[in-house]
């Protein structure tokens, strides 16, 4: 006579399991299927899940500034929103520079200082032929 296994039954309240991370010693999270009945159970889990006083008040503020901000925006809009005057250090536009002109005192620059390397080199040889003057004056004498 074959013996007889007991059949699984099924649980009475099917729960449903969610993925949730489990801190253990041993590694440092692993994904772990928990059931959301056990899930609340967990005191961590619904003090990180169910929403304290202190969310629920900061979101009552949050909508109030949002308010505030529509409503600033609209008077920004409306004729009554005067911009502040700005000092007149920004209201003068910064100094064209006149391209062409900047380049022809460049050039300019340039020129004298070529007018000037060449006197000085005409200078620096005519001392040149002077002391080979000197020298053979001396070696004449």
């Amino acid at each position: 006579m074959p013996l007889e296994y007991p059949k699984p039954q099924p649980q009475q309240s099917e729960s449903v399991l969610v993925p949730a991370i489990v801190s253990s010693p041993s590694k440092k999270n692993s994904i772990k299927c928990r059931s959301v009945e056990e899930m609340l159970r967990d005191e961590e889990v619904r003090a990180r899940f169910v929403l304290p006083h202190k969310v629920i008040s900061a979101k009552r503020g949050l909508d109030h500034g949002l308010e505030h901000l529509v409503t600033l925006l609209r008077a920004k809009r409306s004729s009554l929103y005067r911009p502040r005057r700005l000092p007149p250090v920004f209201l003068t536009p910064p100094p064209i520079v006149d391209v062409t002109r900047e380049i022809g005192r460049w050039h300019e620059v340039i020129r004298q200082l070529r007018v000037t390397n060449a006197r000085l080199d005409a200078e620096y040889a005519s001392l040149l032929t002077q002391n080979e003057e000197d020298i053979f004056d001396r070696l004449d004498e």
